[in-house]
This record gives C-alpha cells, sequence and structure tokens, in this order.
C-alpha cells in the first residue's frame, strides 16, 4: 500500500485474557498476542459507520462498501465515489467482487446476508469510471441481474452465479450451466471450493435442509439432507474436495440451538467432526447461519456469535480474546479482511477497525499470584531444559518457597512437582536428562519428565543439606555439591559421601557458582573467592 508504514501508529494497544484453558501445540508461539487496533469511522473520512464489505487490490488500496457509497483509503486519508458524483446506481453497496482484471463488481442486495440482486455496478478502479451492468453486458447476457440468486469468487478472480436454472460463471465471458435441481431457487449461500467444485446450502422452511456439492460444470454430485431447520456454516473447503462445516438447529419452544460439527470427504461421506466439536464446544461458541464471520486468520479463529460477541480462538488452544469487550462495535460485524501487510481489518455497522497481533517479546513462567513477587519471597534458584525431541519441560527451583516446578514448555502447563518446608537451593541436571535438587534435608535424582524420584543421596551431616549452592553430574557420573557455610566440596560416588575440606585454603565461608570441566579432565570451579582448578 502507497505510503501505509508512515500512517500506522498504535492508537490502542492491550492483552486480554478470559475464559478456558486448553491444550496448545507451543507455550512459546501460542501465548496472548498483543493486539494494535485503530478505528476508522466518519471522523477519519468514511463516508458512511455501516460498513458492508472490504476488498484489497493489487496496487495495495482499500476498498469499502458501505451504505452510502464506496470508499477507497489508501493509507492516508478516504476517496468517496457514489451515485451523485460517480453515476453509481445506488450508493447501497453490500458486496464488493473483483473479477480477473481487477474491476470491482458493487451488488446491492438489501441484505449482506442473502444474493438476491437488485443492481450492479461495475467500477474501475484506475479510471474510476461507473457503469452499470446492462450497461457493459447489455443483451449479450442471457440473464438479468434480478435473477441472480447467490455469487461467489474463486481466487483467480473468476465470478459465479446461481439463478433459478442455471449455473453462470465470469471468466472475460460467461459460460452457463443448466441445472435440473429444483431446490435450487432456494439456495441461501454459495461458495467456490479449490477444487472447482460448489457447495451450495439450500434452506427449506418446511422441510429437511440440504447441502448440494456441484461439479466445475452445475451437475450435482452429492446431496447431504441435514434437519429440518438447519443451519449450516461452511467452515472449510479443502483443495483435495472435502469440507467441514457446522449446523445449528433451534429446537423446541425454549429456542435453544442444538450445535453439531460434520466432515465431509471428496467422496461425500460425512461424519462427525469430534475435533471440531470438542474444541468450538469448549469455548461454547454459538453462531447460526446469519452470523457474519467465522475465518481462521494467522493461527486464530475469528469469530463473531449469536450472543453479539466477537472472539479470538487460538486454533490450537488456548484462553480466548473476547474482542468486542474492548471494542463494542464489533458485536456488529459484517466483514473481514487480511491484507497484504498481515493486518486484519473488520468492517461493522459502526466503522472499521484495522488489527495487528504482535507477539509479545517475553513470556512469563513460574509465577504464583498468591506470592508477591519479590528477592524476598519468590526467587528461581536454579533451572534446567530436559528435550527429547517429543516432550520439552523446564524445571526450575523457587528458593525461598522449598518448590520444585516443571512447566511443559509445548503446553505452557505449570505444575509443582514437589514442595517441602523449608528453602530448596540448588538444582542440575544429568546427561541421561535427569534433574538433581537440592535442599533441606537431602538431594534427589528425579526423572526429566514425571518428576518421578530416581534415587536419593542422603548426607552426612544434616548441615551439609542446608548450605548448598551447586550440584552437578561430571562425566563419570560423579555427583558433586558444596557446602557454603563449611567452606567444602561434597562429591557422591555410587552413593557414597566424599569431602574436600578446606580446598581452597581459605577457610570459612565460600559460594560455589559453576562447575566445568575440560578435555584433560580439569575441573574448573567459579567461587565467591575466584577461580579453582
Amino acid at each position: 500500500m502507497p505510503g501505509a508504514a508512515a500512517l500506522w501508529c498504535l492508537v490502542f494497544a492491550g492483552l486480554f485474557l478470559a475464559g478456558y484453558t486448553l491444550p496448545a501445540q507451543s507455550a512459546i508461539f501460542n501465548q496472548t498476542p498483543i493486539i494494535q487496533a485503530q478505528y476508522f469511522s466518519l471522523e477519519e473520512g468514511l463516508s458512511h459507520r455501516h460498513v458492508t464489505s472490504i476488498h484489497q487490490d493489487s496496487a495495495g488500496f482499500l476498498w469499502f462498501g458501505t451504505k452510502y457509497g464506496l470508499n477507497r483509503f489508501d493509507g492516508y486519508e478516504f476517496k468517496w465515489f457514489s451515485e451523485e458524483k460517480n453515476g453509481l446506481q445506488s450508493n447501497e453497496i453490500d458486496q464488493i467482487l473483483a473479477d480477473a482484471t481487477g474491476r470491482l463488481w458493487l451488488f446491492h442486495t438489501g441484505n449482506i446476508w442473502q444474493g438476491e440482486v437488485i443492481t450492479i455496478d461495475l467500477f474501475d478502479p484506475v479510471t474510476h469510471l461507473a457503469q452499470s451492468f446492462k450497461e457493459i453486458f447489455g443483451e449479450t447476457a442471457r440473464f438479468d441481474q434480478s435473477d441472480i440468486i447467490c455469487f461467489t469468487r474463486n481466487k483467480q478472480g473468476h465470478l459465479a452465479f446461481l439463478t433459478k436454472s442455471h449455473l453462470i460463471v465470469f471468466t472475460d465471458r460467461f459460460v452457463y450451466y443448466p441445472i435440473s435441481e429444483p431446490d435450487i431457487r432456494l439456495a441461501r449461500k454459495i461458495y467456490w471450493a479449490d477444487d472447482g467444485r460448489f457447495w451450495v446450502v439450500v434452506v427449506k422452511r418446511l422441510e429437511r435442509t440440504k447441502l448440494l456439492i456441484l461439479d466445475s460444470e452445475g451437475t450435482v454430485e452429492h446431496e447431504i439432507l441435514e434437519e429440518k431447520n438447519a443451519e449450516p456454516v461452511i467452515r472449510d473447503l479443502d483443495e483435495h474436495g472435502g469440507g467441514q462445516y457446522s449446523t445449528s438447529i433451534r429446537a423446541g419452544a425454549s429456542g435453544q440451538t442444538q450445535r453439531k460439527y460434520y466432515k465431509i470427504d471428496p467422496s461425500g461421506n460425512k461424519s462427525e467432526d469430534l475435533a471440531a466439536e470438542r474444541f468450538f464446544g469448549a469455548y461454547d461458541i454459538k453462531q447460526g447461519f446469519l452470523s457474519a464471520i467465522l475465518e481462521k486468520i494467522q493461527s486464530y479463529y475469528w469469530v463473531s456469535t449469536e450472543e453479539r460477541e466477537f472472539k479470538l480462538l487460538p486454533e490450537n488452544g488456548g484462553r480466548p480474546i473476547l474482542l468486542s469487550e474492548q471494542y463494542p462495535s464489533l458485536k456488529f460485524p459484517t466483514s473481514i479482511l487480511a491484507d497484504h501487510e498481515g493486518a486484519i481489518w473488520v468492517a461493522t455497522e459502526f466503522g472499521v477497525y484495522r488489527f495487528m497481533l504482535k507477539k509479545p517479546r517475553f513470556k512469563v513462567f513460574l509465577h504464583d499470584r498468591k506470592v508477591p513477587l519479590t528477592d524476598e519471597t519468590f526467587s528461581i534458584r536454579g533451572m534446567a531444559v530436559v528435550d527429547d525431541g517429543a516432550d520439552s519441560y523446564l524445571w526450575a527451583m523457587v528458593e525461598q518457597l522449598g518448590l520444585l516446578w516443571r512447566v511443559d514448555l509445548r503446553t505452557g502447563e505449570e505444575r509443582e512437582i514437589m514442595g517441602r518446608d523449608g528453602a530448596r537451593w540448588a538444582l542440575g541436571k544429568t546427561k541421561q536428562n535427569e534433574i538433581l535438587c537440592a535442599g533441606t534435608r537431602d538431594m534427589l535424582k528425579i526423572k526429566g519428565k514425571t518428576g518421578e524420584v530416581v534415587h536419593s543421596y542422603h548426607f552426612e551431616k544434616p548441615a551439609d543439606a542446608l548450605a548448598i549452592w551447586m550440584n552437578v553430574e561430571d562425566k563419570y557420573g560423579k555427583i558433586w555439591s558444596d557446602n557454603y557455610e563449611a567452606g567444602k566440596l561434597i562429591f557422591f560416588n555410587e552413593g557414597k559421601q566424599t569431602n574436600l575440606e578446606n580446598w581452597t585454603g581459605d577457610p570459612g565461608t565460600i559460594y560455589t557458582y559453576q562447575f566445568a570441566e575440560d578435555k584433560t579432565d580439569t575441573a574448573w570451579v567459579a567461587t565467591s573467592k575466584g577461580l579453582f582448578v
């Protein structure tokens, strides 16, 4: 977008934490993002607050259909095109589709949910010339724009229209395919899959709803029957010919909605989508046929619900983000688009938002909200990571509380594995991915995945277990520790304790910080009184 980078500034930023905790694939890459938001309405130059549709052209310009004309945004300001100034047939634009040449088709349907067309204007984004459907196609089109029941577009910029008797595909000309299915006149929505087939939702008031799958020439390949009054919502169509969708059924006098999730394979076989049911069910998402938005963008499902909520659901699980709580206009969304710069635009009945999702620079682990985070009460004394490819854990010691914590780095789950009376001092790791932890009474070797105790090293003197700053395993399997108060080094060989008294030649308190070995079997020990070999 020309010059757009100079415009974007942070208007709102925040972290939204609410709802549920679900399993996630990666705690590092699935943390709650920092959300930058920018709002545009009349004050910023929109011709009308009610924005119905969004399109971005190949030059980067954003186009907004509104209830009072067409708006173009160049990153700095809005330009307005209208019936009065530019000869549009109607100032009410309910949908924008672009054909393969980049020309904008502006549909006025009187209702953004259904596709019964009143007028179509074709608008050249370069010349800003608007012409009506009849002006351009005249007698060459074997149908009238009012015959269109619903319409769609594929990724190549080809358009498709459903009438009561034909599927009509427009590339650079119209191609007509007759449809023998009588219920096509009751079509509510049409989707164009990447494999070239069309999915059509047919809603019959007093009979069972249908989901029709047509081939590229309009022949019905599969007919999937739904329950009476069902409202199917297509969620995803894959390139192999399969798809996923949900249905909402209002039952009984209470009007409660029953929600089911299904998938259809390329052969037209329908089965329950249990994974989707668990995912959306955990968030208690209620979405009917007329819900405006269900899109997966940047690892999030952007969802508008029947309860007038607008949520972001992490596709790998985690806390949902309730955007409509911070931005109330999102209770009335109409359209969504991800632009070329990675921003997400959400049109509403009260203006349009631009969102950027930024990954936080830091992720905080090992926090206990019941304990003040001060040096006196909650310091991390030791840390080690265990990773075998399949699982990855961070282990840490909370000194003053005597707690041993484990963080699952793939889910972000934090768990207290072990807690004892008194402080817990040092933490280390063996070559077998076992954790060494020392303090209060003894030193333990535990499994790096489960925390199960493998071995307990008992000190000869209770005081030795109370003054440990280091524990480490050398290349020969000896476990080294220290006693800073007595100024001695301790190592265990096959469970037997050996003491190196006054090993620095300087009796008294000495803190041992780090232990390292080189290729000559020499041990280097960093202490509060210098580096010793």
